[in-house]
């Protein structure tokens, strides 16, 4: 059964998303203030089934505010979870049409592959998208090497 999410619910996503993200990804205390402050958002999606959770947002565009786009967020599911973020991914696409949205992003910051369920959906690679690693030394020496030279 998908619902949506609730404050009891807390303590189960603190569980789901420890075993989803990756170590460094998650920090309790401030998912949770995060949580607390999308229930209370009207225009964002935030529920669960199960095994499975995800929250959607639906906001204009800053250089074009009359058009509307939905991003789906952070998502976890555990074990078999994967019917229930398929339905929660239709609820969540429906009620961004509702809310007037043109598109649909699937966006993953923790380096979780979303492109099977996108695809599931008919979505496309937006490209280019690119993420530069600021804590990874060899990106710093890859940045300072791939400044230009200046010119005499």
């Amino acid at each position: 059964m998908l619902r949506r999410v609730t404050e009891g619910d807390i303590p189960w996503l603190h569980q789901l998303c420890a075993a989803a993200y990756p170590s460094g990804y998650y920090d309790p205390v401030a998912s949770e203030a995060w949580v607390r402050a999308l229930m209370r958002a009207p225009n964002v999606f935030l529920m669960r089934g199960e095994r499975a959770w995800l929250n959607a947002e639906v906001s204009p565009l800053p250089w074009q505010p009359t058009i509307k786009v939905a991003r789906l967020l952070p998502v976890a599911s555990q074990g078999r979870g994967m019917i229930e973020l398929v339905k929660l991914t239709e609820a969540a696409i429906d009620w961004a049409r509702e809310k007037g949205a043109s598109k649909f992003y699937f966006a993953a910051v923790t380096g979780t592959d979303l492109g099977p369920l996108a695809r599931r959906f008919g979505a496309v690679p937006v490209s280019p998208s690119y993420v530069l690693d600021l804590e990874c030394a060899t990106s710093q020496a890859s940045v300072t090497s791939a400044r230009p030279s200046r010119m005499p």
